[in-house]
Parts: structure tokens; sequence; C-alpha cells
């Protein structure tokens, strides 16, 4: 295939997967329910939006938030850059969040494409080679592609900082290496599993240059410059990572922060089958390599892969030596895909006989095709269904929000990220007030004012579930005692309780929630419909 020829075909490729990620979007139109509002397709969808939208709306001091304003306004755990940076170079287009993540996952996510086929190629392999793995890759991981921003932005920004970092191992240029300190620098605040993989591979790309490139003046030189390049990244990730590691050190109920985010203190293996199966793939990739080093073949196109292989294992495996497990390490999948498919397309170079190289495809394979598994909702996300569409009815109660004045609105948890990524209010909580750095007492309080209107009134175990985990179930009866104590004391006084969070107005979304008995004392409305009503506090 001619250079020229390649080019096309990623271009073409990309292309392609544009329009994958844009179709559904025009087949909501063809749906009676659709109402033009950007559907909501997972659980985390309005709450990344929100926070994209809070900067659209100019409140830059709420760029972590994205639920509720306050003042001042609570952090969330996660830096957020991504969402900073992109709303505040799309304020000016009036745009709501869900539009902007759409417009941006169309662009960027498609880039997966070409970066990838470009790392490939920097492993020694042909270009059709490099072309079928990368469309294979995102073919398999469309599903998290279609996210807004992660991993759809994550992905591209985390190819671009491991391709930056190669070239500037290999180049000695000094705009290769600005460039990998920049990336490498930030990337901390951009999303914790590519930063936490990427720093990994970088540190292993570093060692394993230490002991497998023969010593020369060059290695030295490039020694030297790696060195300063860690320095100086380090320095540029300070800000970042402090913002990750402060709330640990200084907050009384850092302890409560961790558990809801299910960083839990275990060092258990989270899944025997996969750490097993990428133990073998890195043994096997360390055998290869060493194999091909003791012939004195050329093994410097393996160095990356390796690499990656290498960052993989630990990262899978980091709670074995610091004892926490991060938010199920099953966030590190596409990273594990990622090196074992360019370990497996090296090893596919190396001659057919070599028991290793066919170890190690065999592996890759399997995890390949339990990533395609895993990540098959892409293929329901492309059918546009019509489950997506749960909340369009909710359209005239949001022009009626959107007075050019900013209040704080009580609703449903479900219905309250149509009002943070649709208007200028405030609400009172959605299940990612978790990642708030909140206390437990706050987080039960926002969730029972929602559901004072419910007959049966709180559900305690859904919302003790909510603060725990899967591997933390020991809490689980303490915490729904504590919260079905707090909820308890805080509705005793509903009037307090709404003048505490500042409540201004009331949505009841009929549809969601129609069980809901409004108490007219405390109440009135100021517009409804079949579906909807709206109510300012008396």
């Amino acid at each position: 295939m001619t250079e020229k020829k390649y080019r096309k075909a990623l271009l073409f490729a990309a292309l392609g997967m544009a329009i994958a990620i844009a179709l559904p979007y025009a087949l909501y139109h063809f749906h009676p329910e659709y109402r033009r509002l950007v559907p909501f397709r997972t659980p985390d969808d309005g709450f990344y939006m929100g926070r994209l939208d809070a900067v659209l709306q100019g409140h830059f001091r709420e760029f972590q938030n994205g639920i509720t304003g306050g003042n001042p306004p609570a952090s969330g755990i996660a830096p957020a850059l991504l969402e900073l940076i992109f709303g505040t170079l799309f304020s000016w287009t009036r745009l709501h969040g869900p539009q902007v993540s759409v417009l941006l996952t169309v662009l960027i996510a498609p880039l997966t494409i070409p970066l990838l086929s470009t790392l490939l190629r920097r492993s020694g392999v042909k270009k059709e080679i490099a072309i079928g793995g990368s469309i294979l890759y995102a073919l398999i991981f469309l599903s998290p592609l279609e996210r807004p921003i992660y991993m759809s932005l994550a992905l591209p920004f985390t190819l671009t900082a491991l391709l930056l970092t190669l070239k500037a191992w290999q180049n000695p240029s000094p705009l290769f290496s600005l460039l990998a300190i920049l990336f490498l620098g930030i990337i901390p605040g951009v999303y914790f599993w590519s930063f936490s993989f990427t720093w990994g591979t970088a540190f292993f790309l570093l060692l394993l240059h230490l002991l497998l490139t023969p010593p020369s003046p060059e290695k030295r030189a490039q020694t030297k410059r790696l060195l300063l390049m860690g320095l100086l990244t380090f320095i540029v990730s300070l800000p970042f990572l402090l913002k990750l590691l402060l709330p640990s050190l200084t907050l009384s109920f850092a302890s409560e922060i961790s558990l809801r985010n299910q960083v839990v203190p275990t060092r258990l293996i989270e899944s025997p089958i996969r750490s097993s199966l990428l133990t073998l793939l890195t043994i096997f990739s360390l055998l290869l390599v060493w194999k091909k080093k003791k012939r004195g073949d050329d093994i410097s196109s393996a160095i990356l892969p390796l690499a990656l292989v290498l960052s993989a294992f630990t990262v899978m495996h980091q709670n074995l030596v610091h004892g926490l497990l991060l938010t199920f390490s099953s966030h590190y999948y596409p990273f594990v895909c990622l090196a074992a498919l360019l370990m497996a397309t090296w090893a596919f170079t190396q001659p057919k006989k070599e028991k290793l190289a066919q170890g190690v495809i065999l592996i890759a394979s399997i995890f390949l095709l339990a990533g395609a598994w895993d990540y098959r909702l892409s293929w329901t996300l492309l059918t546009a269904p019509s489950s997506h569409l749960t909340f369009q009815h909710l359209l005239q109660a949001i022009r009626v929000l959107n007075n050019g004045e900013r209040e704080a609105v009580l609703t449903d948890y479900r219905s309250a990220q149509m009002v943070t990524n649709w208007t200028d209010d405030d609400t009172v909580f959605t299940p990612y007030v978790r990642h708030l750095l909140v206390s437990n007492e706050e987080f039960a309080e926002r969730y029972c004012l929602t559901e004072a209107f419910a007959p049966r009134g709180p559900d305690i175990l859904w919302l003790a579930r909510e603060a725990t985990h899967t591997r933390a179930t020991e809490f689980l009866s303490d915490r729904e005692e504590e919260f079905g104590k707090i909820c308890s004391d805080f509705l005793s006084d509903l009037p307090a309780a709404l003048r505490k969070y500042d409540v201004d107005l009331l949505l009841w979304n009929k549809r969601e929630r129609p069980e809901w008995k409004i108490d007219e004392k405390l109440f009135m409305q100021i517009a409804n419909s079949d579906t909807w009503a709206l109510y300012r506090i008396r």
C-alpha cells in the first residue's frame, strides 16, 4: 500500500466512524417523542454534560460540579480539565452541554483511528495491519467512544500523549519534547485511568530504554533528555496531583467520599481470570523480547508495546501494593486491550514458528473478544432506541425555567439532569452528588429532600448502596441505619429543609413520579401540563 492510499484509507475510516457516531442522533428525529433535546444514552452522560454546561454558562468556579451551585460551590473529585477547556472554547456558541458534547464526540473520537494506526506503525507493522488493527479496536470500543468526554475525548488525548512520548524518545527535537511534557503534565487533570496508564507507560519506556538499548553516546543523550522531561512533567503536573491528593489529606469525611466513589480498601484481585491472562501476556511478551535481544535482533520497535503491557499489568494490580481498589479496574480495560493489540501486532511480525509470539497473539485475541462482548452496548446505541427519549416531554418545562434567572430547582434525581444540562438553574440532587466533596450527611439530605413527596418516602437501601460498593457490603447495614436517621430528622421539618438548600422551585415530572403528593400549602403552581408541573415555594 502506498503512503497516499494509506492516508486515504485512514481518512475514510475516520469519516465512517464519525458517521456511525452521528447516525443515531439523526435517527432520533424520526421518533414521535423526540423534541430536539439531545438524549442521555447512558447513566453517566448527564453528569459529564452538566459539568461542560456549567462552563458554557460562564460558571467557571463550578466546572468540577455540574449539579448544584452553592456559595461557594462544592468541588468534584475529578479535575475535569477537558470540560474546562472545551467549555471555554465553545462558550461563545450559546449551546448547551449536551449539544457541544455530541459535536465534540463526532469531531474528536474518530481521531482514535489515525492516532492508533500511527502507534501501530511505530511498532514496525505494515500499513495494512496498522489500519486493520485501529479499525478493529475502534469497533470494539465504539460504545465508550460514543460517550461524551470519557472516553470520546480522553482516549484520543491519551493516544496523542503516548505518540508524543514515543517521538520524544526517538527524536531529539525540542518541539516533541516540549509537547510530550505538556501532554504528560496535564493528563492527571484529564482522566485518572488515562493518567496512571500513560505515566506507567512512560516509566517503563524509560526503564526498557535503559535495560535493552545498547550503550552509545546517543543513548546517554537520550537518557538525560528523558530524565529532564520527567522532572519537568512532574512540575507541570503538580497542580493536578495536589487536586487529587488534597481532599484525602484535608477533609474530615475523606473516607466517606472514598467509599462513595468505590475506592475500596482491599488487596484482593478483582478478576482472577483477567489477571491470569494479563500475567501470561506479560510473561510471554517479556520472554519474547528478551529472546530476540539475546539473538542480537533489533528490538527497538518492541519497546513501546512491551512498555504498554507492563504498564497495563501494573495499573491493574496496583491495589496489591497500596491496598486500595480504585473504582473498579474495569475502567482500565480499553487500555489493557490497547496494550494487547500493540503487543500482538508486533508479535505478528515475528517468524510464524515462534511459539511465544503465537501465545501473545492468542491471549491478545482473547482480550479483544472479551472487550467486544463487554462493550456490545454500542450496537444498541446505533439503533437510537426510543428508551433514550424518556425526558423529551420536559421541553416546555425547560423553556419556562430558562427565564433569565438562576434558581434552585427541586425534582426527582433522574429529571434533575435535564435541569442542569438545559437551564442555568441548579438542582438539589443527582446520584453524582456522590462525586462531590460533601459529607455523607449532605449526600443523604439532598437525596431525601428529592423524595419528600413520595408516599413511601426515601428508598434508604438504594441510598446506602449508592454510598458503598459491591466489595464493601460490610458497610451497607451501617450506612442504611445512618441514612435512615439522617433523613428522618431532616424531613421532620420540610420548610426548614427547603430553606437549607435554597430551594426556589419544584418540578414534578408526572410521567416519572406519578405517585408524588404535593403539599399545596408549601407550593404554588405556576405552570403545568399533562406530564409535568412547576411550583414555586410559597
